[in-house]
C-alpha cells in the first residue's frame, strides 16, 4: 500500500454528520451569551450583566479569533472548558439540526459505508473529531442512534485534547494522529469537516488530507478546478463522502 493512500478518517460532528438549520449561528451565539453571563455572575463580575456588550463581543471575537470562546479565554481569562461545557449543555438538537430532505437517510448511508469500508479493509480506523465536549457528542449519538458506529473509544472531543482549537492549534491533530497510527505519515489520514478554517489548518499545518462537506449543491468541473487544495475534495453532503474519497482509499 502506498503511504499516500488514506487509511483513517477524522469525522466532524456539527454541520457535517447532519446539516444545521439557518438559525444555527444566532442560536449558538445566544447560548454563548447565556454561558458568559452565568459564569461571569458566579465569578469575577467583569461584565455586570451587560448582555448587549457580551453579544457584541461574541461576534467580535468570532471574527478576531475564529472561535468566540477563544476570544473570551484570551481577552478575559475565562475557562474555555467551562464556557464550552456550559453553552453546549444549553443546545437543543431539535432546534437547530436539519433532519429534513433525507438528511437522516444520508447519515445512515454514510454509517453503512463506513462500517463496510472497515470490514473490507479500505480504512483502518476512524474517530469522531469534534470541538464540542464528550457529553455533547454523546447526546448527539444517543439522539440519532449512532452508538454502534461511534462508541466512546471512537470519540475524540475537546475535553480529550485539552480544549485546544482545531482551527489554530496543533495538539488536537497530534493526538488524533497518535490515535490513528498516522504519526509517521499524516497523509494517510483524511479529515471530513464543514469548516474552511479548520480544513485549511489541518491541511497546511498538520499535513492531513481534507474533504469539505459543503451541505450545498455540487460544483461543476470548472469550479472544482479553481478550489484551493484544502477544499479540493468537496462532498455535497455526508452521504456523498465515500463516493468522492474513494480514489484516496486503498
Amino acid at each position: 500500500m502506498s503511504s499516500k493512500q488514506v487509511r483513517s478518517l477524522l469525522i466532524d460532528l456539527d454541520n457535517c454528520l447532519l446539516p444545521c438549520k439557518p438559525n444555527y449561528v444566532p442560536y449558538v451565539n445566544e447560548a454563548i451569551v447565556e454561558a458568559v453571563l452565568a459564569l461571569d455572575e458566579a465569578g469575577r463580575g467583569l461584565f455586570l450583566g451587560d448582555r448587549v456588550k457580551i453579544k457584541e463581543l461574541v461576534e467580535t471575537y468570532f471574527e478576531q479569533y475564529g472561535q468566540s470562546i477563544r476570544g473570551f479565554s484570551e481577552e478575559h481569562k475565562m475557562s474555555p472548558r467551562e464556557l464550552s461545557e456550559t453553552y453546549h449543555g444549553m443546545l437543543d438538537f431539535d432546534v437547530f439540526v436539519d433532519t429534513s430532505e433525507g438528511n437522516i437517510e444520508r447519515l445512515g448511508g454514510f454509517c453503512e459505508d463506513l462500517s463496510r469500508a472497515r470490514r473490507d479493509g479500505k480504512i483502518h480506523d476512524y474517530r469522531m473529531f469534534t470541538q464540542a465536549p464528550s457529553s455533547y457528542a454523546q447526546r448527539f449519538i444517543d439522539k440519532f442512534s449512532l452508538s454502534a458506529v461511534f462508541p466512546d473509544n471512537k470519540i475524540l472531543s475537546a475535553d480529550r485534547y485539552g480544549y485546544n482549537f482545531k482551527h489554530c492549534d496543533g495538539y488536537p491533530y497530534k493526538l488524533a494522529l497518535r490515535h490513528l497510527d498516522g504519526k509517521k505519515d499524516p497523509r494517510t489520514v483524511m479529515l471530513l469537516d464543514d469548516s474552511r478554517s479548520v480544513l485549511k489548518y489541518a491541511f497546511d499545518h498538520a499535513g492531513i488530507r481534507t474533504c469539505h462537506v459543503t451541505n450545498a449543491p455540487p460544483l461543476d468541473t470548472d469550479q472544482q478546478q479553481e478550489l484551493p487544495k484544502h477544499l479540493a475534495v468537496p462532498a455535497s453532503h455526508i452521504g456523498e463522502v465515500f463516493e468522492v474519497i474513494s480514489p484516496f482509499l486503498r
